[in-house]
């Protein structure tokens, strides 16, 4: 989970009350829940992985960093990739906070974003963690 590789979750759930809409949607209302895995490809593209408690190793979150630097530099970037590039940052944000930080501050609330950020602040940031400089 920390490198990337299994980025996404699974669930097995049963339904135990539903409803059928009149447009032919199910909502589920509420289910039992069997079963929650990490896996590498998920049904739902919005079941990610965003971030993995344990040690942090900086030279990897560097690298991971630089990587991201270099596919964001393509020209034609597809939709897919920009939601793959999103979450990608939404991981690395939390590790360098976590770095950051001290220990007893980290907290595991997820990191809500607020609309309109403007982006070269982050990439400042970001780049100002990697060298310590914070």
């Amino acid at each position: 989970m920390k490198t990337g590789v299994i980025s996404e979750n699974s669930v097995g759930i049963i339904p135990t009350k539903k409803q059928f809409r009149g447009d032919g949607v199910r909502e589920l209302n509420e289910v039992k829940l069997y079963e929650i895995s990490a896996v590498t490809l998920a049904s739902n593209p919005m079941a990610m992985i965003t971030d993995a408690k344990g040690e942090i190793d900086v030279d990897l979150v560097a690298q991971r960093f630089d990587t991201l630097n270099k596919v964001i530099k393509k020209e034609n970037v597809s939709d897919e990739l920009g939601y793959a590039i999103e979450s990608e940052l939404m991981k690395l944000k939390s590790l360098f906070t976590q770095i950051t930080q001290p220990v007893e501050e980290i907290t595991t609330e997820p990191i809500v974003e607020e609309k309109g950020e403007d982006v070269s602040e982050i990439y400042n940031y970001l780049l100002k963690s990697l060298k310590r400089e914070i």
